[in-house]
């Protein structure tokens, strides 16, 4: 297994224990859980990309894979969370999950272009 996919797991693994969490053992955050929702699956989505971009150096299609699939994890937390006590499934949730998802992988892109672009140049190819 590479690190690209151990981070990338481990990540996923969290998130999973932290929807396994009953809601009565949570702390009430009030309005502020969609802040969570977005950070955690901004994290998920760039780490989806990094694992994904060593397969492919064209970025869009990576790109598209790692949101893809980081929304389809959100879904599938959503719905693990109808059966967890105190937890329940929500859209909205899941709204930010996606969003959240394509701020990390937008992020991760202009990362790995920018590395790219240092790369050449110091090659000498631009």
């Amino acid at each position: 297994m590479s690190w690209r996919f151990g981070l990338l797991l481990g990540w996923a693994a969290l998130i999973f224990a932290g929807s396994s969490i009953p809601g009565n053992a949570l702390p009430d955050i009030g309005t502020t859980d969609w802040v969570f929702h977005f950070l955690e699956y901004m994290v998920l989505g760039g780490l989806a990309f990094n694992w994904l971009i060593p397969r492919d150096p064209f970025p869009p299609l990576p790109a598209l894979a790692a949101w893809l699939g980081s929304v389809s994890y959100g879904g599938f937390d959503e719905i693990h969370q109808q059966w967890v006590p105190g937890r329940d499934s929500s859209l909205r949730d899941m709204g930010f999950d996606a969003l959240g998802a394509l701020a990390g992988v937008i992020l991760a892109v202009v990362i790995y272009l920018w590395l790219q672009s240092r790369s050449r140049r110091r090659r000498g190819g631009g």
